[in-house]
């Protein structure tokens, strides 16, 4: 049973998140609706012109965008543009060619990718929305897109060719059926050195090597063929048009749950966040549902407080555990750490011999892989033996014998008693 059922508006489609709200986008409402985790509550509807129908959307740097295919009679595709911070949106941030009907988008730090049921695969620079570049693989219909380093891995939904097209974006080289060929793929997702791809018509799911293309697992069938595909904690969800969503071990692609849940009698799209799974009931049940998870991806210790480090001498804190991610982690954190001071993106580690003081700070520490988790560090640098770095605030461990004895010296010599004056402090 779900906990939670949020009532949408109408045709929900596509979901993302931004680490902290939940999106849906209602395809014949032509919004996006922000959805607050904390108590499943709608919080914001963004409008867009209407006719738009978005479908999936993508997000760069606080900005959202949607892959908008409009009314079958005019078939031109569009990608829409909102500020998540202020509300505004673009209707019509970049405008495609005649006969592109964009539904499936995703993106880089420089570079919006657009595919869709017009064959074609555009790349639109964040830069310069105006200047778009075509890539047309021969196999015709295009569907679900992902992008890994130089590469879009586009599904390939043609019934006669089919399979994952892999296309070098800088260069324009298309490599048709790069894996899988022959098979009708809608949903691609990718996590690690590896691509998820559904086979349709015969209801599977095959495990595909970045390195290579070859297919290095395949599932069992699953209820029906997954429409669109997603990873997280171990699992690879595959929302079904027919209702349900089916669950597969990411290792091996075991199937879990056949189906893992069932809702309404069209589910657009699955996405677990927050130790949930989010699914889209795209038709008629026009809901987005809420499911507990089991298995959640994980950061221990969840905070660590270590002593505070000494300027000048070495400090290191410990390691952290990742469990229940699908892919390699790396670590970053913020705010940035005191001079001297580093973090291995590899084990979430602080090390270094720091050369400054510093307050005690809390840092967060973020796990990225194909779900992200935060943790925090708390500590502040101090002078060698004084308990509390110069720049400290109060924290009730300062030592004020210091203090007093420079004062008192400072009298001493003011009064010309003693023209030589040396103290010592215990540590």
């Amino acid at each position: 049973m779900p906990s939670a059922e949020i009532n949408s508006g109408g045709y929900s489609a596509g979901l993302a998140h931004d680490g902290e709200y939940i999106y849906n986008s209602l395809l014949a409402q032509s919004r996006v609706i922000r959805i607050d985790p904390s108590d499943n509550t709608i919080v914001d509807t963004f409008q867009l012109p209407s006719g738009s129908q978005p479908y999936e959307m993508t997000i760069v740097d606080g900005f959202m965008y949607t892959a908008n295919f409009w009314n079958m009679a005019n078939v031109v595709g569009t990608v829409s543009r909102i500020d998540l911070a202020t509300g505004q949106v673009t209707g019509a941030w970049a405008t495609l060619s005649v006969g592109f009907t964009a539904e499936w988008i995703t993106s880089n730090s420089s570079n919006i990718f657009v595919s869709g049921q017009g064959g074609k695969v555009a790349r639109i620079p964040l830069s310069d929305p105006t200047n778009i570049t075509y890539y047309t693989p021969a196999n015709g219909w295009t569907t679900d897109i992902v992008v890994d380093g130089d590469y879009l891995y586009v599904a390939g939904a043609s019934n006669a060719g089919g399979g994952v097209i892999r296309i070098n974006w800088t260069n324009g080289a298309i490599e048709e059926t790069w894996a899988a060929g022959g098979s009708k793929i809608l949903g691609i997702a990718i996590a690690g050195d590896y691509i998820y791809a559904g086979k349709y018509i015969d209801k599977t799911i095959v495990k595909i090597s970045v390195s290579d293309g070859s297919i290095v697992a395949t599932s069992a069938a699953a209820t029906t063929g997954a429409w669109l595909i997603t990873v997280g904690g171990g699992v690879v969800y595959g929302a079904q048009l027919t209702g349900g969503v089916s669950t597969f071990d990411a290792s091996d692609l075991t199937l879990q749950g056949n189906p893992y849940v069932t809702v309404g009698t069209m589910n657009y799209d699955a996405i677990p966040f927050a130790g949930s799974l989010w699914v889209a009931s795209y038709y008629p049940n026009n809901k987005v549902y809420r499911f507990d998870l089991a298995r959640v991806p994980s950061l221990s210790p969840e905070a660590q407080e270590p002593a505070n480090a000494i300027v000048g001498s070495a400090f290191s804190t410990s390691p952290f555990t990742a469990s229940n991610f699908t892919s390699d982690v790396t670590y970053s954190i913020s705010p940035d750490l005191p001079d001297g001071l580093t973090l291995d993106p590899e084990t979430g580690v602080i090390s270094g011999t720091p050369t400054g003081t510093s307050p005690v700070t809390t840092y967060t520490i973020t796990a990225i892989g194909t779900d992200f988790v935060t943790a925090t560090i708390t500590f502040g640098v101090d002078v060698a033996g004084s308990g509390s770095g110069e720049s400290l605030a109060a924290t009730g461990v300062n030592d004020a014998r210091t203090l007093v004895v420079i004062i008192a010296a400072l009298m001493l010599i003011s009064a010309g008693i003693g023209s030589r004056f040396r103290f010592q402090r215990r540590n």
